[in-house]
C-alpha cells in the first residue's frame, strides 16, 4: 500500500506504529515488538504527530482506529 490521503501521508512503518499505539503500548514496548530502538519509535511518533497536526499519542490512536488502521496489518 502506498502513502495516500486515506492514511494522512503516513508511511507503512508509521501506520504500523499508529496501530500499536491503538493498543496502548509504550515506546519501549513498540520498540521491542518491532525490533527497533525506543528513540526510533519516538521519532516515528513525532513524525506522525507532525503529519497529522496532533500533539498527543492518544489522538494518533483515535485517528488510527477511525481510519481502519487498527483493523488491518500495514
Amino acid at each position: 500500500m502506498g502513502v495516500g490521503p486515506r492514511y494522512g501521508g503516513l508511511t507503512a512503518r508509521e501506520r504500523e506504529i499508529a496501530l500499536l499505539l491503538t493498543k496502548g503500548l509504550s515506546n519501549r514496548a513498540i520498540a521491542a515488538e518491532l525490533v527497533i530502538s525506543p528513540a526510533t519509535v519516538a521519532r516515528h511518533v513525532a513524525n506522525i504527530m507532525d503529519k497529522l497536526g496532533f500533539d498527543a499519542r492518544s489522538q494518533i490512536a483515535v485517528w488510527a482506529a477511525g481510519h481502519g488502521i487498527d483493523a488491518q496489518r500495514t
